[in-house]
């Protein structure tokens, strides 16, 4: 008897101890989207719904270590109904094309009638989660309220000024907000400090007035911030040209030579860099051109380790060629030279066995092997390469 009410007791025990598991986080909703709306009107909540997808990295980092934690479950618990939605399973696809989301994780705030009313992307720390879901209770700061406000005619510059970063916040397109507010500024305040952090954020559109203006009024805005800064916008919004050019499957050697003939006139120090970038990409897989390119860009402009490595490994995969495979050993090598870590040694252990100098490449992979495991990466695949080395030395 005694133990059939200590078991009673215990099971009792365990339950009340998962309930407190479960309230400690978020308590997500379970059925259909529109059984949640009909939660909400009955509760008078608005509702939080976590958009995302499961092969999501920082999707998975959230649910693991934000929405499990205390603080956050209470605020949530006492202002939201909360739901989590797969967008590429059952209702997420028609979800995401209708709310636009188009990174993960998208959060999304919807009122109490089932309306759209905030919205923010990305993964957030606890406080950032908490005051951007703040945001979303105040009608004033809503992005959608502040949507409307703009579109009746508001323009007062400091609303104009947030709505433009809450906008890049929630991944929407703020081009029409940032003219509006640089129409605001007097012409001797649009190279101020304030102004070019503005522009430094939100303007990355290479043919863009904003863009112009910059280089254009070049030294102005070097001596409100800092010529580093403004040179290192100028690069960035240049790389961005570039990459969208190299994005594009319809562009052509007609497009690359135009682009450079662009960045010569507006960027001439840097023109010969994103030239030789741009050849080197856009003729990677050109069996003419495409070494002549990656060449002279990995000899004379790269400095980045980790694109060193990946181009040589990417030789290691697709070439057989000994010059070109030489030439990749040497990109790796100086890789190495500037970071020494376990990816690069194994590319040059892997183009060294290519090239058949088999026993620097067993030196080079038993290096690379320790570095690998010593650093806790999984370096089975050097391993397995230095059983093949020996198996072609015997």
């Amino acid at each position: 008897m005694l133990y059939k009410h200590l078991s009673a007791f215990v099971a009792v025990a365990l339950l009340f101890a998962s309930n407190v598991v479960v309230a400690q986080g978020i308590e997500f909703e379970k059925g259909s989207w529109a059984e949640v709306k009909e939660k909400a009107k009955k509760e008078n909540k608005p509702i939080f719904v976590d958009a995302y997808t499961t092969w999501c990295g920082p999707c998975k980092w959230m649910a693991k270590n934000v929405f499990t934690e205390e603080s956050v479950g209470e605020f949530f618990k006492a202002n939201f109904v909360s739901y989590k939605m797969d967008m590429e399973k059952g209702e997420g696809p028609e979800f995401a094309k209708t709310h636009k989301v188009m990174a993960y994780p998208t959060l999304l705030f919807f009122g109490v009638n089932g309306d759209l009313v905030h919205k923010t992307v990305g993964a957030k720390q606890v406080d950032a989660l908490i005051s951007e879901s703040e945001k979303a209770l105040d009608p004033e700061k809503q992005i959608y309220t502040l949507k409307k406000k703009f579109d009746k005619g508001e323009r007062d510059p400091k609303f104009l000024y947030d709505y433009a970063f809450a906008l890049q916040e929630a991944y929407e397109d703020p081009t029409a907000v940032v003219k509006a507010y640089l129409k605001t500024q007097k012409q001797e305040d649009l190279a101020s400090k304030r102004n070019f952090d503005f522009l430094y954020n939100l303007v990355r559109d290479f043919n863009s007035d904003e863009f112009k203006y910059v280089v254009n009024n070049k030294e102005k805005f070097e001596k409100a911030a800092s010529k580093e800064d403004v040179d290192k916008y100028i690069s960035g919004v240049l790389a961005s040209a570039a990459n969208n050019l190299l994005r594009n499957e319809n562009s052509s050697a007609k497009d690359i030579k135009s682009l450079e003939k662009e960045f010569k006139s507006v960027a001439p120090n840097k023109a010969a860099y994103y030239s030789a970038y741009l050849r080197c990409y856009f003729y990677q897989t050109d069996t003419k051109k495409g070494f002549k390119y990656t060449k002279k860009y990995m000899e004379k402009y790269c400095s980045n380790h980790s694109e060193m490595n990946s181009i040589a490994w990417t030789y290691y995969e697709q070439e057989d060629n000994p010059k070109k495979l030489d030439a990749a050993l040497g990109w790796v090598e100086r890789a190495i030279s500037i970071d020494k870590n376990w990816y690069n040694t194994d590319t040059r252990a892997h183009l060294l066995y290519k090239l058949g100098r088999y026993k620097q490449a067993l030196v080079a992979a038993e290096e690379s092997a320790k570095i690998g495991n010593d650093g806790g990466n999984d370096a089975s695949g050097t391993e397995a390469l230095i059983g093949k080395i020996k198996e072609a030395m015997d």
